[in-house]
């Protein structure tokens, strides 16, 4: 049981990785092919869009 379970936590942390890596390049506006900067629907010096989705998966994978 607890190799199975040290297993299933490897395979969350990889997939977690994964994740947060395509997650960066949607919102980095020099990756994701002519979509706003963190996909903000206005003027991005005011909405800073999913930013804040971004530090939060940082901070996530970071404990994970």
């Amino acid at each position: 049981m607890s190799i199975a379970m040290d297993q299933t936590r490897q395979v969350m942390g990889v997939w977690g990785k994964l994740l947060l890596a395509q997650f960066k390049e949607v919102v980095n506006g020099k990756l994701n092919f002519g979509l706003p900067a963190n996909l903000s629907g206005c003027d991005i010096n005011l909405d800073f869009g999913f930013k804040g989705c971004d530090t939060a998966m940082a901070s996530y994978m970071s404990d994970a």
